[in-house]
């Protein structure tokens, strides 16, 4: 490999370790200064891939292009039939770019869904007339009316008559008051400052945040495609696995540290402010909870590799050795079985299961609870030794009770009574349902293109339930939130997007049973599960960190299958050759 693309490769793979670390450690990156950090990272990641996919691409004409396209030479011959073959092979795969040499672009099948969905949030910021806007959300178009003086008229909106123009309908304000009121808008207004508005309009309520949105949805796209196709071997996509894995684990003992020790700051430093559940470093402990629970599921699949090392190799099956020495990580075909690696992981495995039990988030511990049981579920199934699976699951989870008994479990058991009533009419359920309901008014007013992507909070305002004394910054439903925001259009191409990644990679990874990397497949599918069903009724999607991670791992996901794919199919040249 030249050296320009090895530094292209450290800025890649370096750049996305430091926002794995640095995006919970940062209070889940939940503010502006934490955000635009991950953003500019992921944006400096593209400008790299994007310049190696530049300035190394092979050249037409050159020997391997040759050799791809049937020229054999005489010194060359079987490399040039094995690339011969590979060129082939990737035009008959699905779409899918299976070169085994160097690789211009992975298609996914993924790609059409996510640039449809990105030219739709364009179209949310493109100003529209009135004429235009009254047709294809009337809604909008009458909230401009109310809430813009001038607004579509000849001259167009003037703000120089905005005070007096709401103050027509207070009705009962006193004259004197009324006055004062005026003069002070008089004197806010700058004789430089252009007062005059266009009648063209967004779609979006808060065209602002929709574009901040944008950026952010831009770089969450960027990141999901190149670990798709930089992350192409096993050693690569193990070696990442690892550092969440690890990365995770040292979080939730931090976290249940931090809490015995707890002096009401975060880091021991930092006031956590009223009104706020802290837990490790995230400011909400139901954050914490969605974070561990894409780490938990992944910590098992690394588990159950490890202690299937052994009967894999009586049974004289390929198998291969994670290999945590002093040297760092890496992954080495081996015979040897290292029990004391897999018992000190499933340690650690325990108390980050006892950390989400701590953080006393209780839709952390429905969505662990139901994520546990069908995983062991589908360990069970069909597969002989599947007994053995669950027995070491059933350990870890005793371990954890042990460290929470050790600890102190008198709180963990009070919330967890709490779960016994739960029901429509629960409080926990109380405030959601009530949100959840005047939400699908402002769907029923937005519903083909939505309030605009990011704009809930300001949507809301209008919709409150009666009497509520709390700030909906969300919905606690992210799908519902979603389907407000871009509307039956934007929430269909969403679907579309969703039906494709678990028709072609989701269902593979959780029901094929032949692959050596099962565990680790389904150990990914099952923490993507997890946290889509605890979105269901909270926002982890909407915190910087947790959405990072989320997406890290769906395209890991996607990685392992078309790497398992590849090794296929070389096999299979290689058998014919």
């Amino acid at each position: 490999m030249r050296k320009g693309e090895r530094i292209f490769n450290r800025i890649i793979e370096y750049g996305i370790i430091f926002l794995i670390i640095f995006t919970p450690l940062a209070f889940g990156s939940v503010e502006v200064w934490a955000t635009e950090v991950m953003k500019m990272t992921i944006f400096l990641i593209a400008a790299a891939w994007l310049l190696k996919k530049i300035w190394f691409a092979e050249k037409k004409g050159s020997p391997q292009m040759a050799g791809e396209a049937g020229t054999k030479q005489s010194d060359q011959g079987e490399d040039s039939q094995r690339q011969e073959g590979r060129a082939v092979l990737s035009q008959d795969k699905g779409g899918n770019s299976f070169h085994m040499g160097r690789r211009k672009w992975t298609r996914t099948g993924l790609e059409i869904p996510a640039l449809i969905f990105v030219v739709f949030i364009l179209l949310q910021l493109i100003p529209l007339p009135p004429s235009l806007l009254k047709v294809v959300s009337p809604h909008s178009y009458q909230l401009n009316k109310m809430t813009l003086p001038g607004y579509d008229t000849p001259e167009g909106v003037d703000y120089n008559k905005m005070d007096e123009w709401l103050l027509k309908q207070e009705k009962d304000l006193p004259e004197e008051l009324r006055e004062i009121i005026l003069k002070e808008g008089a004197e806010r207004r700058h004789p430089a400052f252009n007062i005059k508005g266009s009648n063209f309009r967004t779609l979006s309520v808060y065209s602002y945040l929709t574009r901040e949105h944008l950026i952010l949805l831009l770089a969450y796209l960027s990141i999901f495609f190149i670990i798709i196709d930089h992350y192409r071997t096993r050693e690569k996509v193990y070696r990442l696995l690892l550092i969440i894995i690890v990365s995770g684990l040292l979080i939730a003992s931090f976290g249940i540290i931090q809490k015995l020790t707890w002096n009401g700051k975060i880091y021991w430093l930092r006031s956590a402010g009223e009104g706020v559940s802290p837990f490790g470093p995230f400011v909400n402990r139901d954050h914490f909870a969605g974070y561990m629970e894409l780490i938990v599921p992944l910590a098992f699949g690394l588990f159950f590799t490890l202690i299937s090392r052994k009967i894999e190799t009586e049974e004289g099956k390929v198998k291969w050795k994670i290999d945590m020495g002093r040297d760092g990580w890496n992954i080495t075909e081996v015979e040897e079985f290292s029990i004391q690696k897999a018992f000190t992981l499933g340690f650690l495995l325990a108390i980050t299961i006892a950390s989400i039990f701590m953080s006393l988030s209780r839709g952390g511990l429905v969505a662990t609870s139901i994520t546990f049981i069908l995983f062991a579920a589908l360990l069970f199934i069909g597969k002989r030794k599947s007994m053995m699976e669950i027995i070491t699951m059933a350990s870890v989870l005793g371990v954890s009770f042990i460290v929470l008994i050790t600890i102190g479990l008198t709180p963990v058991k009070e919330r967890i009574e709490t779960l016994t009533g739960f029901s429509i009419e629960s409080a926990f359920f109380k405030g959601r349902m009530a949100v959840w309901k005047h939400t699908l008014e402002l769907i029923r007013d937005f519903p083909l293109f939505g309030s605009g992507l990011g704009t809930f909070r300001q949507a809301f305002l209008s919709y409150y339930p009666s009497g509520s004394a709390s700030v909906w910054n969300q919905t606690h439903n992210d799908y519902l939130q979603l389907l407000s925001e871009v509307g039956i259009v934007g929430f269909l191409i969403f679907l579309v997007g969703l039906f494709l990644f678990f028709i072609k990679y989701y269902r593979k990874a959780v029901f094929e049973r032949s692959n050596a990397d099962r565990y680790i497949n389904l150990g990914l599918a099952m923490a993507i599960f997890s946290m889509g069903l605890h979105s269901f009724v909270d926002f982890n999607l909407q915190i910087p960190s947790n959405g990072f991670l989320f997406v890290v791992l769906m395209a890991l996901l996607i990685a392992s299958k078309l790497w398992t794919q590849e090794r296929a199919a070389d096999s299979i040249i290689t058998s014919t050759l």
